[in-house]
């Protein structure tokens, strides 16, 4: 299970990638479904366990609301299985790390600062002013702040979908072999493969 509709677009499309490249050879199809958010994921887990009480794997983000869940899910659906939940910002390098901050920030900068639809005014482009060490969709979101660009409801989505296409193309855009980040990507993978 993964929180949202973009979590599933990412890991889906980097599944497609490890496969291809032969780091992952899953015996069983790896299906990643949406909750809703973090408060859909006990009703979904409840539903999926089915009466054998086998519990499907979590991706949790390691943004706030993320740590509560994992907190909560330890303490009470998962206090016996607790390696079923699998805290994304284990495989980042960042402090509550999310999703997207599993893949190298100049690369994935690179590509937002395509996305994001920024006014003539403005000369800095995204990708020229993002850090390390700080989640990329705040820093999205400072930089939107900050040059009066509006981010709509679904933006995240969006932006997910521009990425998975970019990772089907397999030219190296947002990560590739080379990156240290691709190790934990492949470890992350491994966790429930």
């Amino acid at each position: 299970l993964v929180e949202g509709e973009s979590d599933q677009l990412y890991l889906s499309a980097l599944k497609g990638l490890l496969i291809a490249s032969g780091k992952i050879t899953p015996l069983k199809e790896i299906v990643f479904i949406p909750t809703g958010g973090v408060k859909g994921i006990k009703a979904t887990t409840g539903i999926l366990s089915g009466r054998n009480n086998d519990k499907p794997y979590v991706i949790i983000d390691g943004d706030a609301p993320g740590q509560k869940m994992k907190k909560e899910l330890k303490g009470d659906f998962y206090a016996a299985e607790e390696s079923k939940i699998i805290d994304i910002s284990e495989f980042t390098s960042i402090p509550k790390g999310e999703i997207e901050d599993i893949f190298p920030a100049r690369k994935f900068a690179a590509i937002v600062s395509k996305f994001l639809p920024r006014p003539e005014e403005v000369e800095e482009e995204f990708e020229d002013v993002v850090q390390d060490g700080i989640p990329v969709c705040d820093q999205i979101k400072t930089y939107a702040n900050k040059h009066n660009i509006q981010l709509d409801e679904g933006w995240k989505v969006r932006l997910a979908t521009t990425i998975k296409l970019e990772i089907f193309r397999g030219k190296g855009k947002v990560v590739d072999e080379s990156d240290m980040e691709f190790a934990k990507i492949v470890s992350l993978f491994q966790c429930f493969t």
